[in-house]
């Protein structure tokens, strides 16, 4: 608590009072002007303030408190009794006004009590108003990565949602390959700028008990670090630092600006898909609740990245259906040009894309079964796990057969 009186001995004594019981602690100064400047450095449970002091008194205090919209808990204490200056310091937002005279145990006793109520008061109404704001900051983050597909919106709302609740002096967020068990980057905040994921290398999953990241991904349970260098110098195989110019650097420096860590995991249905890892440049940042506050987001984000994922793979494989499409219609076009038949056969669906061309130099027009006809003749019945035909085929020489994937050929006649 900070007390407030211009008069040394009482300044004393109250202190010694105040503190008596173990419970409170108090920071003395003997006027307005030097209240507000310990107050510019330093937070406070409470102010106790006399009314009476040189230059400014208690009231111009609290006046100047509410203008700054600084709500801290604030009793005046004070000797002087008239009802207009009490009725003004509760009109103003004062908490309690309290009489200083009489026996100096009961006094100090009814003072201790109130700074007691007050602070208790203060104390539930903060942890109210703190976690109303994370359950609406955690709504509408769900509410916008439930709306999105879009990759970059969604990493950005996790951000964004980050922020308002802890501190985040960096922010990354990283997928799990399981086939390769590679650990890659989708998304880095660092000293209040994106950074270029591009630079950020893919790194392998640490052999079992190395590496923080790689332990969450391994068991799906969360780490809070109160000393992140200590911990990570000590069981990480492989270590990067982004510097303040985005740069990636191999290895931690020696005055690596980190303490804290909250690494927590994505998972999707039972599935860790990645990590979420948020950092505080200051130790023991973090406590348990934020701990909490960062599992309840990561459900939403998994559920939103695993969709986006999804989404920009579809949109990636529609284009790339496209551009091979693109491309087969021209290498049609430059192949009747060149009066040259050209087929294109899928032997798992069973199916076949042709030119007029083709057929004719296989003299396989408005035959019945097709296509096995057109693989008899072409020597490619033993693809099918069929028998070879009678019929003559094409030889090497007349034809040319290129392997695009395993069950997909390009045939062009020559």
């Amino acid at each position: 608590m900070l007390l407030v009186d211009d008069e040394p001995n009482l300044l004393e004594i109250s202190s010694v009072y105040l503190e008596r019981d173990g419970d409170l602690s108090v920071r003395s100064v003997s006027s307005v002007e030097e209240a507000l400047l310990v107050l510019e450095e330093e937070i406070f449970d409470v102010i106790v303030s006399d009314y009476q002091m040189p230059e400014r008194n208690g009231l111009e205090l609290l006046k100047d408190l509410k203008g700054r919209g600084n709500g801290i808990p604030f009793i005046l204490f004070t000797g002087r009794g008239r009802e207009e200056v009490a009725i003004e310091a509760l009109n103003l937002g004062a908490d309690f006004y309290i009489q200083k005279g009489g026996q100096a145990r009961a006094q100090f006793e009814e003072l201790k009590n109130a700074i007691r109520q007050v602070v208790a008061r203060t104390r539930v109404t903060n942890a109210l108003r703190i976690k109303n704001l994370e359950l609406m900051t955690l709504y509408d983050a769900s509410k916008v990565m439930g709306s999105t597909l879009d990759l970059r919106a969604i990493y950005n709302s996790i951000h964004e949602s980050i922020v308002q609740m802890m501190e985040c002096d960096a922010l990354l967020v990283t997928a799990y390959n399981e086939k390769d068990e590679m650990i890659n980057c989708l998304f880095a905040w660092h000293n209040e700028e994106p950074v270029d994921v591009a630079k950020l290398p893919s790194i392998p999953l640490a052999p079992p008990g190395h590496g923080t990241q790689s332990q969450v991904i391994r068991t799906g349970e969360s780490i809070l670090l109160g000393n992140y260098v200590e911990r990570v110098r000590a069981d990480s195989n492989v270590r990067y630092y982004v510097d303040d110019d985005g740069e990636v650097h191999e290895d931690i420096p020696d005055e690596e600006p980190t303490q804290s860590a909250l690494i927590v995991p994505l998972k999707h249905r039972g599935k860790v898909l990645g990590v979420i890892q948020v950092f505080s440049d200051r130790p023991n940042a973090y406590s348990e609740d934020d701990l909490r506050i960062l599992e309840s987001l990561s459900v939403h984000a998994a559920h939103a990245i695993s969709n986006g994922i999804l989404y920009e793979n579809a949109i990636s494989e529609a284009e790339g259906r496209r551009q091979a499409k693109m491309a087969f219609e021209s290498l049609m076009k430059a192949m009747e040009e060149l009066g040259k038949g050209i087929l294109l056969i899928d032997m798992e669906k069973g199916t076949m894309i042709h030119n007029d061309i083709a057929l004719k130099r296989l003299d396989l027009q408005g035959e019945e079964d097709l296509l096995e006809r057109v693989l008899d003749r072409l020597d490619l019945m033993e693809s099918m796990n069929k028998e070879h035909s009678s019929i003559a085929s094409f030889s090497d020489e007349e034809k040319m057969v290129i392997d695009i994937e395993d069950d997909r050929k390009l045939i062009v006649l020559h």
